[in-house]
Parts: C-alpha cells; structure tokens; sequence
C-alpha cells in the first residue's frame, strides 16, 4: 500500500518467480531544482531490486550516470573559473538525491533481507513474539555507523551525515544514489544482510519510515495482525497500518510523511 505525502518518493515492488518471492520498498530523498532524482531513483530500485539486481551493481549504474551529467557540468564549470582566475574554485558536488532500499527473499525456506538505510523489515513469529530483522542505518541512533563515517573522513552532526566533498545533509548512513555522499566510502551503498527460517514466522512487515517514525514494531505487528483475523486481504491489512501511521503522523509536530508497506503473509 502506497500513501503520498508532498514528496511522493516512496516507492515497492513485488516479483514472483515459481516459488520464490522478492519485494524491495524504497524511499526517495532529494533537494528541490532539476537535480532532484530521489523519487527516480526509488522508482528504478524498486524494480530493479526486486528483479535480482545488486546493490552495489545498481549504484554503478547511477554513479555513472551521475558523472555524466551533474558531475560532469559541475567540473566544466570549475575549469572555466580556474581559466578565469587562476585558481581552483571552492565548492562540494552537489547532492542530487538517492534513497532507501530494503528487499526481502523468500526462497528454499529462508527469509533473506538485506537493507541500507532506514526502512525496516519487522517480523511476527507464531509463538507472538515480534522481531526487527534489520537495524536503522540512521546517523542518530547506529553508534558503529557514526565510528565509520568519521574513521572515512565524514561527520555526524547532531542527526546528520556530512561529507567532505557533498554540498548538503543526509540522516542515513547507508544509501542508493547520494553520489557526493560515497566519495571516499563515507556513505555505503553496501547492503546489510541477515537471514531467518520462514518456519516460525507468521508474517512480515516491509514499510518506510513514514510509518516507523510513528509506530513500533510491537504495535505495527498488533495492527497487521488484528487485520488479518478479520479478513484474508492482504492489501487492507498493509492499508491498515499504513492508516494509522498516518493518523499518528497528523496530530504529530513532525506531519505526514510519505508511507509504503508490503506485508507478506507465510502460510507453512
């Protein structure tokens, strides 16, 4: 289930192949102007993801793309003032935007998840327990993120990640896209991955932090399961808890936030 906010960047997909199933959830961030390619780049990894494509192959991918424009129009420009006055200009590479990604395998049994950034994967066991499989890539909470950030030559100021040579601010350490930002390994497009046997699990939660950032994992499993007693629809049992992160997020200070949720539902 998809519920836009302002930005509109959040973006899922789903592929089935026989009896294996891939879903990756991505939200897009980016700076307003003609640069701004967050919710492309969401859109493109969602799919492309989902399809069986690497992390680290898709960023070639923009990083190549990136060069070849926004780079490439940024270095013609410092040449003409270093022709003009003799010395090198000063300035970052602009930040064009990047995103999330969060991708879920199910195959010969396992659950396979691999992530950067901060939309997280949540599972509800049949015993009733609730567990997060992945760990927020987030500058203000992943002390082993901000150690490596700084050892790479970055900064972490306050909630954000800065980086020598990127004009601007991101709040994940881990991300697709935000080129400026993986010059010198200060941000990774490098995945984490964790994998769990599908035999206990009831079913899982794939959202972004549209819905985190106002509901825990405990309450956002409570809200998916007591959907699913009601009904089989899969679909309203992810509008369900996309509802009522909404609801949350509207009497909240902070506001609505783009929301997407995935929920898949293991029948052994």
């Amino acid at each position: 289930h998809n519920a836009p906010a302002r930005a509109d960047a959040d973006r899922w997909a789903v592929h089935v192949s026989g009896e294996e199933v891939t879903v990756a959830v991505c939200d897009g961030h980016g700076v307003a102007g003609a640069a701004h390619w967050g919710r492309e780049i969401a859109t493109e990894a969602a799919s492309m993801l989902a399809e069986g494509l690497g992390f680290e192959a898709f960023q070639s991918l923009h990083e190549e793309r990136y060069d070849g424009t926004v780079g490439a129009a940024f270095e013609e420009r410092r040449d003409k003032f270093r022709e003009e006055h003799g010395f090198e200009a000063p300035g970052a590479l602009p930040a064009e935007g990047g995103c999330t990604a969060t991708v879920v395998h199910v195959a010969d049994g396992s659950i396979t998840v691999k992530w950067v950034g901060d939309s997280r994967c949540v599972i509800k066991r049949r015993d009733g327990s609730v567990h997060a499989l992945t760990r927020d890539h987030a500058a203000s909470t992943h002390r082993e993120e901000g150690l490596r950030i700084e050892k790479a030559g970055g900064a972490v100021e306050g909630a954000y990640v800065a980086a020598p040579r990127a004009e601007g601010l991101l709040q994940v350490t881990r991300s697709l896209g935000d080129r400026a930002h993986h010059l010198d390994s200060v941000v990774l497009a490098t995945p984490e991955v964790v994998s769990v046997s599908v035999e206990d699990a009831a079913f899982a939660v794939v959202a972004t932090d549209g819905v985190w950032a106002f509901v825990d994992d405990s309450r956002a499993a409570s809200a998916v399961a007591d959907a699913l007693s009601k009904s089989d629809d899969v679909a309203a049992a992810a509008e369900t808890l996309s509802i009522l992160a909404r609801e949350r997020a509207a009497a909240s200070p902070r506001g609505v936030d783009d929301i997407a949720v995935i929920v898949l539902v293991f029948n052994c």
